[in-house]
């Protein structure tokens, strides 16, 4: 990914994946690397799976599978039964 990062802006970024489907995630690998890795991907960036077989290629949506970077609420941060009583908030 940190080549698509270096690339010039205007130049079409694709990462290309063979379609292959796990049946123990019940995933294929372009779906488990975006949920994995979204984090790392840039925007501008299209993820595509080609499929050896029927010789097709699908593109992969990674936008919405983004985590929302909200702010938390004061006192909604939950501290581990480590760090403390169980249901012990934050003071922030």
């Amino acid at each position: 990914m940190f080549f698509f990062h270096a690339a010039p802006p205007g130049y079409r970024k694709l990462l290309v994946v063979l379609h292959d489907f796990s049946p123990k995630r019940n995933k294929t690998l372009g779906e488990y690397y975006i949920r994995t890795y979204a984090h790392l991907i840039p925007t501008d960036v299209e993820i595509w799976e080609y499929n050896e077989v029927s010789k097709e290629g699908k593109k992969l949506n990674h936008q919405k599978t983004r985590r929302s970077s909200r702010p938390l609420a004061p006192g909604s941060l939950r501290l581990s039964s480590a760090d403390g009583p169980r249901g012990t908030t934050c003071q922030s």
